[in-house]
């Protein structure tokens, strides 16, 4: 049996689950803070089958015509190999086309797009937001038997999701990296996500291999390399702030983020790096017309 078909018998009703499948799925985040070697997470190996599969799948499968074209240059950017989810994905994906109305307890927002993993759903309003989503899509690997999945750099267990904003922020930096040219300037969404985002990738040896971890739905890559550098209590603790700043258009509570941030780079000793970090923090105080600080130095 290839991956795809194990997969896809582990995801659905027919095929009992191993005690090593549930070893694999079952765990608690409270315990991860207690050890970070608790969960042991691997991207299956792809045959040349698999390949094969997802290749057909992205280039030749009939699926919607507003997405294909999306797809493909996603594939083009990232190669096929890290985008098994998304072949798998593809399979029963579903699209609506409209606004999502958000009850917040005492008020209510719009949003222009969402991506429901348990359903496989779509909600999109204009092609912005549809591409935002299907990166999302791209980084599904659910277990519906289990109502557990990963997606990108965020852990969902039932009704609860950890790294959310993280995992929004990683999202909407490979949204307008690979279809928007670049452009975190312009952001009108998750800005100060895009830039945490951006400093955190600057732990990572390159930036492909983030990328890769993302796609390949590895919510433990960041860790792995922000712990080389600090503890793993520190990256909970600026996940967590990133959650509760997340709509806050705050300047201390940004540098508040921005700066421990930056203190954990300077610890790898790599030059590039840390004027890389200096520079994309200026360019987010500057884009937010933010005042610049002389805390983010070498020193």
């Amino acid at each position: 049996m290839n991956i795809i078909d194990k997969i896809r018998r582990q995801t659905g009703t027919k095929q009992p689950l191993t005690q090593d499948d549930l070893n694999r799925y079952k765990m608690h985040i409270e315990n991860l803070s207690k050890d970070k070697d608790i969960f042991s997470y691997t991207y299956p190996n792809l045959t040349e089958k698999d390949i094969a599969f997802i290749k057909k799948m992205i280039y030749n499968h009939k699926y919607s015509k507003k997405v294909k074209p999306l797809a493909i240059q996603l594939a083009q950017y990232v190669g096929v190999e890290s985008l098994l989810y998304l072949a798998l994905n593809l399979y029963d994906i579903k699209l609506f086309r409209g606004r999502k109305f958000v009850n917040h307890g005492s008020y209510w927002s719009i949003i222009d797009g969402q991506y429901m993993p348990v359903e496989n759903l779509i909600i999109y309003n204009n092609k912005e937001a549809l591409s935002h989503e299907l990166i999302h899509l791209s980084s599904n690997a659910k277990n519906t038997k289990l109502k557990t999945y990963h997606l990108g750099f965020s852990y969902c267990l039932g009704d609860k999701t950890f790294f959310r904003a993280l995992n929004e922020g990683f999202t909407e930096l490979l949204c307008r990296r690979i279809f928007h040219n670049s452009d975190y300037k312009n952001a009108d969404s998750y800005k100060l996500n895009i830039y945490f985002a951006r400093l955190l990738e600057l732990l990572y040896e390159n930036q492909k291999d983030a990328e890769q971890d993302y796609f390949k739905a590895n919510f433990l890559g960041p860790i792995n390399n922000f712990t080389k550098f600090s503890t793993l209590e520190h990256y909970h603790d600026l996940c967590k702030q990133l959650d509760s700043v997340n709509y806050i258009n705050d300047t201390e509570k940004d540098l508040e983020l921005l700066k421990p941030l930056n203190d954990v780079i300077k610890k790898t000793d790599d030059a590039k790096k840390i004027d890389k970090a200096n520079e994309i923090t200026e360019e987010y105080l500057e884009s937010t017309n933010k005042i610049k600080t002389k805390i983010f130095t070498k020193n």
